[in-house]
């Protein structure tokens, strides 16, 4: 794959700002809590649930982000997912009830997921695979300043403006993060049509387990022997039907799905396995 040459350092901020818009709505409004809960008449506690719902709505949004990135290309999910984070934003701030302000963090989460996957996503689409790793160390560094902004803007906020302010401001910022990928972000991943968005029901079939007590080969590495596991065959027959609809994935955003989605020790062995042509360790 080639890698034409863009203004690199640039293009890590953008990626790195677009990753950070839900850890920011994670931390920013925790100083908000007594606030929230008093407007709401409710318990911090309950609030809290808001919190829950956001990381449900994320994992939910890692399922089916990674192809439609394929399908139509990086920007327009990404705009797609934005433009829902600022709608959820907005609908939080006239929330009346507890109920209403966990159903709108839901939905909050699953437009700000748009911006991690696509972010991710990007990378291999900007910068060759030997820079992989780099890069995503770069991204995380960035990634690490949110939690250590987040809480004291929100909680300078939440003080002097009000709690509302905190979900505007996150509207604000990703409103700011559209117009910076439509002006400064090329498209990385051009929109490919015979990506299929049908639900294979192979691919929601987790494989067993792989990795059994036994004596004489490594379960990820082939080369170096081990005597902690053995391989079975059996178990990756049962796999193939993982490994098929992985290697058939067109691009990064897919296979990140599958990895999110199959986070099991025997998908990341077999997926390890797929991308190193490697033989299996050794036979039952």
């Amino acid at each position: 794959m080639s890698h034409p040459t863009h203004n690199r350092g640039l293009i890590i901020l953008i990626l790195g700002a677009l990753s950070t818009i839900s850890p920011f709505a994670i931390d920013m409004y925790l100083p908000a809590f007594p606030g929230i809960a008093a407007a709401l008449h409710t318990s911090t506690a309950k609030i809290s649930l808001s919190i829950s719902s956001y990381f449900v709505g994320i994992a939910a949004g890692q399922l089916f982000y990674g192809p439609l990135l394929d399908r139509f290309g990086r920007k327009l999910p990404l705009y797609a997912g934005l433009a829902l984070f600022i709608v959820a934003s907005l609908l939080c701030t006239i929330s009346s009830s507890v109920g209403w302000l966990i159903s709108m963090r839901f939905l909050q989460a699953l437009g700000g997921c748009a911006a991690q996957v696509a972010a991710m996503a990007m990378v291999r689409d900007f910068f060759p695979v030997q820079e992989t790793a780099k890069i995503i160390s770069l991204l995380i560094l960035i990634l690490g300043v949110s939690p250590l902004l987040a809480p004291s803007v929100g909680g300078y906020v939440a003080l002097h403006l009000g709690w509302p302010w905190v979900f505007i401001l996150l509207g604000l910022f990703a409103l700011m993060m559209i117009i910076v990928c439509a002006v400064w972000l090329p498209e990385g991943h051009l929109p490919d049509p015979t990506v299929s968005l049908r639900v294979n029901p192979n691919s929601l079939r987790m494989p067993w387990p792989v990795l059994s007590p036994s004596r004489g080969c490594s379960s990820m590495s082939p080369d170096r022997p081990s005597s902690s596991w053995r391989y079975s065959t059996s178990a990756r027959k049962r796999s193939e039907p993982f490994l098929r609809d992985y290697r058939s994935a067109s691009s990064a955003a897919t296979k990140s799905t599958f990895c999110c989605s199959a986070n099991s020790p025997a998908s990341r062995f077999f997926v390890a396995l797929s991308l190193s042509n490697a033989p299996p360790p050794c036979s039952s």
